[in-house]
């Protein structure tokens, strides 16, 4: 599979501790497939009643 140089590069949304994101971007480039790794942060809202 053979990017276009006219598209974007594919986008790897990656979590600080996930074994998903890790897996993506193994296989990202054992298939050498151009991406860009933007880092997100979770963040966890609670609502305790108040």
């Amino acid at each position: 599979m053979q990017a276009n140089s006219k598209e974007k590069p594919t986008r790897l949304l990656a979590k600080a501790i996930s074994h998903y994101c890790e897996k993506a971007r193994w296989a990202l480039e054992t298939l050498s497939i151009p991406f860009i790794e933007e880092p997100h942060v979770h963040l966890s809202t609670t609502n305790n009643g108040k």
